[in-house]
């Protein structure tokens, strides 16, 4: 159930930040958010919906690089 909260783009810009680097039920227990709120932040980043810059872009890209990395090493 919604509780009407709205979060201004520069609020959503650091969750979805947070949520790339710690993981988003870690950020939703941190922020005292919704996982359905992070989760479509985070979607909204991918499809264009919510501008983070292009640095954000490199960020996430490095970051699926290093997870991949990480995982290549466990096998």
């Amino acid at each position: 159930m919604s509780t009407g909260k709205r979060y201004d783009n520069n609020y959503k810009i650091q969750a979805v930040k947070s949520a790339m680097e710690i993981g988003q039920t870690k950020a939703t227990h941190e922020l005292g958010i919704s996982k359905s709120a992070i989760t479509t932040w985070v979607r909204n980043v991918r499809i264009g919906k919510l501008d983070m810059g292009e640095n954000f872009i490199e960020f996430g890209e490095r970051t699926r690089h290093l997870r991949r990395k990480i995982a290549s090493c466990g096998k």
